[in-house]
């Protein structure tokens, strides 16, 4: 039949054992030099058992009170020493590997092996004895005390004294200059007071601490901060742009059109300019019976009485180039005039479709809406001068 236990167990370990050996680990650490300062010192008035009084403020003794005390903890706290002969007091050697529970546990049974008193009457404290013994484990002072014995003591000294406001403390002499408390009495309102400052240093540290971190992290808080807003700020200004760049878009979309049909307007030839200025070059005596043009290329037949002499006026005539005869001129029998055909280049730029302006190229457009939309602009009015032409050119 399985065993049930009551202890709180996590993966075998004793969570309760492991939480006390905590609590006890760091009230040792409080006495490291580390934390140290963090403990207050408070002074203790001591009423000695031989009569003499002094004043112990940490590990030190004072015979009278120190300037550097407080009035507020000057005789707040008062320790009465019990005499020798009302103390049993016992050195008890514990092995080195045992935890901090299991050496209270071992203090309790032997102070209950060596008490005389009762286990209800009894009152115990163990303080550990430093150095250690190094052949064997730690020493400890083990002191057994009667309660009631202890209760008419103080009571008795309280008869014989003047009136002390606060309960005193028992403390036990183990050795030159350094006591143990006995649990009770008050003890608890002196650990108490020490507890509430440690906590308040403990605040105060944590708190310089959190300020340290939030000046380390405050510049680079700012920077993402300042971050968050650029992106807001990208984000609004992108939302707002969006009608302004999709008109963009098309601005330049509409800008790469008009330049590709000005390109290809600009190769288109005026016949009416070129059938002008070759009725100019031409002699009267010559005549055109056949005109072909297609795209920059001319050519035509006719009569005249000089073909060379054409020739060479066609080649000196400015836009016109590359003029050549295809066929070698013929005389007409009972005629003086002769039947030549010429061929000849005529240059887009004399005798272009006029009124022609170039329309901005698509990387301007894109580099600036303003001066996109404004050659939109400009360029909406461009297609109406090539039409006329165009039709003139027909009539």
């Amino acid at each position: 039949m399985p065993a049930f236990s009551s202890e709180a167990r996590f993966l075998g370990i004793d969570l309760s054992a492991l939480v006390r050996d905590t609590r006890k680990a760091w009230a040792r650490a409080q006495n490291w030099p580390f934390f140290s300062w963090l403990t207050p010192s408070l002074s203790v008035h001591v009423l000695h058992a031989d009569g003499t009084q002094s004043y112990r403020y940490g590990d030190r003794s004072f015979e009278a009170v120190p300037d550097r005390i407080g009035g507020r903890e000057r005789g707040g706290f008062v320790a009465l020493e019990l005499p020798a002969d009302m103390v049993l007091n016992r050195t008890v050697r514990l092995p080195a590997a045992m935890s901090s529970a299991d050496i209270d546990n071992a203090l309790a049974l032997q102070a209950r092996t060596f008490s005389p008193f009762s286990v209800d009457d009894l009152i115990w404290a163990g303080e550990r004895l430093l150095p250690d013994d190094p052949a064997g484990g730690p020493n400890f002072a083990l002191v057994l005390a009667s309660r009631s014995q202890v209760e008419q003591y103080v009571n008795g000294w309280r008869e014989k004294q003047l009136p002390v406001l606060s309960t005193p403390e028992i403390w036990v002499a183990i050795a030159p200059q350094r006591y143990v408390s006995l649990p009770g009495w008050g003890l608890d309102r002196r650990q108490q007071v020490i507890r509430r400052r440690r906590m308040l240093g403990y605040a105060l540290v944590l708190s310089a601490l959190a300020l340290l971190v939030v000046i380390a992290l405050t510049p680079t808080l700012k920077l993402r901060m300042q971050a968050l807003q650029a992106v807001a700020a990208y984000e609004e200004t992108v939302r707002r742009t969006t009608p302004v760049v999709r008109d963009r878009e098309q601005v330049v979309q509409a800008s790469v059109k008009l330049n590709a049909l000005s390109e290809v307007l600009s190769e288109r030839i005026d016949p009416l300019r070129v059938i002008d200025t070759l009725t100019q070059v031409f002699p009267d005596d010559a005549a055109i019976q056949a005109l072909n043009l297609t795209g920059t290329k001319v050519s035509l037949s006719g009569l005249t009485t000089d073909t060379a002499s054409l020739m060479q006026k066609l080649g000196q005539q400015p836009g016109f180039r590359d003029v050549k005869a295809p066929a070698a001129a013929t005389r007409l029998s009972n005629s003086a005039k002769e039947s030549f055909s010429i061929e000849f280049m005529v240059d887009p730029k004399v005798f272009g479709v006029s009124g022609q302006d170039r329309i901005p190229t698509a990387q301007a457009a894109a580099a600036d809406s303003v001066d996109a939309l404004t050659a939109l602009g400009a360029a909406s009015a461009a297609p109406s001068a090539p039409a006329a032409s165009v039709s003139g050119a027909r009539r």
